[in-house]
């Protein structure tokens, strides 16, 4: 197998994530004081950014270690869906903890 099909397939899968990640951010409704308000919920604002950079790390080690294959077999294809379906969890945990004023 070409190792293109799986880069893609792994973007795909980090795209999903990234957009999930922002999809979860709290969405203040009628707020009066909007900078007050957002200052008073900086750890889920912390938790976007951590969350973020993480995905995005993990994609780059991904192409970085991708970049170096020069043909898969039916294992290292196997092996290699492991980064994506951790990075694919990510969101979840995450949007736990975030709660869904004005929603």
């Amino acid at each position: 197998m070409r190792t293109e099909r799986l880069q893609n397939l792994a973007d795909g899968i980090f795209a999903v994530a990234l957009t999930l990640l922002v999809l979860n951010l709290p969405f203040l409704k009628g707020s009066r004081c909007l900078g007050h308000e957002l200052v008073g919920q900086w750890p889920y604002y912390a938790a976007s950014v951590v969350s973020f950079m993480t995905v995005g790390i993990v994609w780059i080690n991904h192409h970085v270690m991708m970049d170096a294959v020069v043909k898969l077999d039916r294992t290292a294809v196997e092996l290699n869906l492991l980064p994506p379906m951790f990075v694919a969890v990510i969101p979840w945990p995450r949007s736990c903890v975030i709660p869904t004023w004005g929603r």
